[in-house]
């Protein structure tokens, strides 16, 4: 009985106890011509299916990773076997003496061919995560240094503006402009000293970001994992 793959994936999915199983490859019956899976052709091995979940930065994402080999062993590339996943299927069911013997010699070597496919995953995810992490940080640096920039030129001019009145005053030929210059120069530095306190604040408002931004990604970063074999089957192509 042939049925399409995703059919076949989701019985299996529903039914644990069911006994493995041999999926027969038709690719004569395929309607594009692949070259990788015409190589197949003839060939047979052990194919598993496994999902591959990871939750991190409030997001949970779901892999199928595939491992499989041939009759020799030799190792089928994770892009073949998708293709191969395309083409129509039939399912027989094996012994289970022949179970056991298929299974056992090549259960190590697909376990090492799926760690390494998790370890790519986790590898591009961890990539991901630190991208993310740089542009927040970036962000932060980015609103830090403009307010920072802001403060202080406004504190130089006010400088520049003191300096302006204290000139002024040295040269003013009354009493009276001498202490209207005074009294400017004086709400001028009240002016600078307000600016440089909160120049202070807004350096602490910072760091408490900052903090606050750390403490929040190092939770959100923490990866969950959960691994799970969805089946294990024996494969050929006719």
């Amino acid at each position: 009985m042939s049925a399409a793959l995703g059919e076949w994936v989701l019985q299996q999915a529903m039914n644990r106890d069911l006994p493995l199983s041999e999926l027969v490859f038709d690719y004569s019956s395929h309607t594009a011509k692949v070259s990788v899976i015409e190589e197949l052709t003839g060939k047979s091995g052990i194919l598993r299916l496994q999902k591959f979940t990871i939750e991190s930065l409030e997001r949970t994402e779901d892999y199928l990773l595939f491992a499989a080999l041939d009759e020799q062993g030799n190792a089928i590339p994770a892009e073949v076997v998708q293709k191969l996943m395309q083409v129509p299927t039939q399912e027989n069911a094996i012994h289970q003496d022949n179970q056991v013997t298929e299974l056992l010699p090549s259960s190590t070597v697909l376990d090492g061919i799926l760690e390494a496919e998790r370890n790519q995953v986790e590898k591009s995810v961890n990539s991901r995560n630190l991208s993310f992490f740089e542009q927040e940080v970036s962000k932060l640096d980015v609103w830090a240094d403009d307010l920072k920039e802001g403060l202080e030129s406004s504190i130089k001019e006010l400088d520049k503006q003191i300096k302006e009145v204290r000139r002024d005053a040295k040269i003013a030929v009354t009493l009276e402009e001498k202490l209207a210059l005074q009294k400017q120069q004086k709400n001028l530095e009240s002016q600078r000293n307000k600016s440089r306190r909160e120049l202070f604040d807004k350096q602490d408002e910072v760091d408490e970001r900052r903090e606050a931004l750390i403490n929040s990604l190092e939770g959100k970063l923490n990866k969950k994992i959960t691994v799970e074999n969805l089946f294990t089957v024996q494969w050929s192509v006719q």
